[in-house]
């Protein structure tokens, strides 16, 4: 597992669409575990629409790669602090015991962090609407990564 950060990165890569603009990721071949819910915001026009897609949750959710691929095509979905995990299209939803998050969560900040979703491809966290840190375990996911953000750093090197 590999551990990257982006400092200080663009604020418009905290809107999850243009995040997945500049990150090619196709959502669709992905199910995706979304922590920190309360934490994001939709910007779109009529912004209830959050309230909606996450109803009563309060920790997060657990979606396809379609649902996810849809939200994003229809809002506009503003990150503050929040983890977006990936996982195989073959894993099936279930409850989780230990739910990535970020926001206070210390044990995202040791360099051997591993994610609590134990299927994690690929997992991002939003800090603060400032930085970016990323987990990988597929080796294409990681080169993209690199491309696509040429500002990206070891994990090591982050100064939180």
């Amino acid at each position: 597992m590999s551990r990257y950060c982006l400092e200080c990165a663009n604020s418009e890569l905290f809107l999850l669409n243009d995040f997945f603009k500049q990150f090619p990721l196709r959502i669709t071949e992905y199910h995706w575990v979304i922590g920190d819910i309360l934490n994001m915001m939709d910007l779109s026009e009529d912004k209830d629409h959050w309230n909606d897609i996450i109803g009563e949750r309060e920790d997060y959710l657990f979606i396809t790669g379609e649902e996810f691929h849809r939200i994003l095509n229809e809002f506009k979905i503003y990150v503050i602090f929040s983890t977006l995990t990936a996982v195989p299209k073959e894993t099936l939803p279930y409850n989780l015991t230990n739910v990535p998050f970020i926001d206070g969560n210390a044990d995202y900040y040791v360099d051997d962090y591993v994610s609590p979703v134990k299927e994690c491809i690929f997992e991002v966290g939003f800090f603060d609407s400032t930085d970016l840190i990323f987990t990988v375990t597929d080796e294409n996911i990681e080169r993209m990564l690199k491309d696509s953000f040429p500002d990206l750093k070891p994990y090591c090197e982050y100064g939180v």
